[in-house]
C-alpha cells in the first residue's frame, strides 16, 4: 500500500506537473512564432500596438504556470502528508542548498531576483525534525509567492533569518493582508480569497502542519 502511495504521489506531483508544462511550453512556443511573424510582416507602428496585447498574453501565460504548479502541488499534499513522517533534519544545510539553487535559477531573468540565508551569531548547525521533499514544497511556494507580491520592475528581496529555535521569512512585499493572513495561521477562507485561488497559501499551511511546524 505504501508504494502505490508513493507512486500516487509522483503520478500527482509529477505526472501533473509535466503535462501542465508541456502544454504551457507549447502555448508559449506559440506565441513566440506569433510574435516573430507579426515582427516581419507588420509595419512598425501596427507592431508596437499589438505588442502591449502580446506582453499581456505573457504574463498570463506566466500566470497559468504557476497555477498548474499549485494545482499539481496541491493534488499531491493530503497523500504527501500520509506518507512523510517528521524525522531529524539539519535546517541550516538544506535551507543554504536551496537558497544558491534559487539564486542560480533567477540569474538573467527579466527582473532581479535574490534571496539570502542569515543566521544568529554563533549558529553552525540547526537541528529540527522535518522532511526534505516537504521542505521544498513549502519553499517554493514561499519563492514564488514573493516574486508575485512584489510589484514590478522592483526586485524581489528574500531574507530567510535563523535563531535558536525559529525560522524567519519575509520579502519586501507588501505584507499578507488580513484575510490571507487568517487563512495562513488558521485555515480561515474568505470569499475574497476563494475568488482568488488562495495564493499557495493553503499549500504553505499543509506543508508546515505536516511537519509539526
Amino acid at each position: 500500500m505504501l508504494q502505490d502511495d508513493e507512486s500516487l504521489a509522483l503520478a500527482l506531483r509529477g505526472g501533473l506537473r509535466g503535462r501542465f508544462q508541456g502544454t504551457f511550453n507549447q502555448l508559449e512556443n506559440a506565441v513566440e512564432v506569433l510574435d516573430d511573424y507579426m515582427l516581419q510582416h507588420l509595419n512598425p507602428a501596427e507592431y508596437a500596438d499589438l505588442r502591449t496585447m502580446m506582453r499581456e498574453i505573457n504574463w498570463q501565460l506566466a500566470y497559468l504556470r504557476r497555477l498548474g504548479d499549485h494545482a499539481a502541488d496541491a493534488a499531491a499534499a493530503p497523500v504527501l502528508q500520509m506518507l512523510r513522517v517528521p524525522a531529524p533534519l539539519e535546517l541550516l544545510s538544506q535551507l543554504h542548498e536551496t537558497v544558491e539553487l534559487f539564486n542560480e535559477l533567477t540569474v538573467g531573468g527579466t527582473r532581479a531576483v535574490h534571496a539570502r540565508l542569515e543566521t544568529a551569531p554563533g549558529l553552525d548547525v540547526f537541528p529540527t525534525m522535518g522532511d526534505p521533499a516537504l521542505l521544498d514544497g513549502l519553499l517554493v511556494n514561499l519563492f514564488t509567492n514573493s516574486i508575485q507580491a512584489v510589484p514590478e520592475p522592483d526586485a524581489v528581496e528574500i531574507t530567510l533569518t535563523c535563531t535558536q529555535n525559529q525560522l524567519l521569512y519575509r520579502d519586501n512585499g507588501p505584507g499578507l493582508p488580513q484575510d490571507a493572513r487568517r487563512l495562513l495561521l488558521e485555515g480561515v477562507w474568505t470569499s475574497e480569497l476563494l475568488a482568488k485561488g488562495g495564493l499557495g497559501l493553503p499549500l504553505i499551511r499543509a506543508y508546515c502542519n505536516a511537519m509539526d511546524w
